[in-house]
């Protein structure tokens, strides 16, 4: 998190800089930094509200402002498999899993050191299965319908609707920009 926080503050700092420093206007420099500064701010409100508690009788996992509990007898097992998507680096994931294989409660890897999954994995008491190798989103769900979110199972569709969503945006606020400054 914090190398993501950094990276972010030098991507806010230098593109607020270069363009203010492009367009003579500091304005436009400051609303580029403030703009950063709020993805940040949303980065570390996700990760300080993204947790799991685990006490005699419940498993509660935070995140968002809810909570979702479940009784800890109703984990029947867990499911922990090492996701390797097409690019990026692969991830730890931790299904708990009642009795008839539904998700109760699914926990990314990144947010957690390996000695804290072990730990739980420990307390827990329950089977763990999974896979012996990491695998792709797809081969996963193939195993395993249904427990990946769609976004990691068609990265591809969701970066092409990603950009049929946004591009138009990005241009229009450009041109309104444009016509702005008088460049137009």
């Amino acid at each position: 998190m914090r190398r993501t926080l950094v990276t972010v503050a030098v991507v806010a700092t230098v593109s607020s800089v270069g363009a203010a420093l492009r367009t003579s206007s500091w304005g436009v420099g400051v609303l580029g930094a403030v703009f950063f500064l709020v993805l940040a701010a949303v980065m570390v409100a996700y990760v300080r509200g993204v947790g799991l508690v685990l006490t005699e009788r419940e498993v509660v996992a935070t995140g968002w402002g809810r909570n979702r509990r479940h009784p800890r007898a109703a984990v029947a097992r867990v499911l922990r498999a090492t996701i390797a998507p097409s690019r990026g680096r692969p991830y730890d994931n931790l299904f708990l899993l009642d009795a008839y294989g539904r998700v109760l409660v699914r926990l990314y890897g990144i947010h957690y050191t390996a000695a804290d999954i072990d730990r739980l994995l420990h307390v827990l008491g329950v089977p763990c299965v999974g896979p012996d190798r990491p695998l792709a989103p797809a081969e996963f769900d193939r195993f395993h319908p249904g427990m990946l979110l769609w976004i990691e199972r068609r990265p591809g569709l969701f970066a092409a609707l990603l950009l049929v969503g946004v591009l138009p945006v990005v241009v229009a606020a450009v041109l309104i920009a444009m016509w702005a400054q008088g460049a137009l």
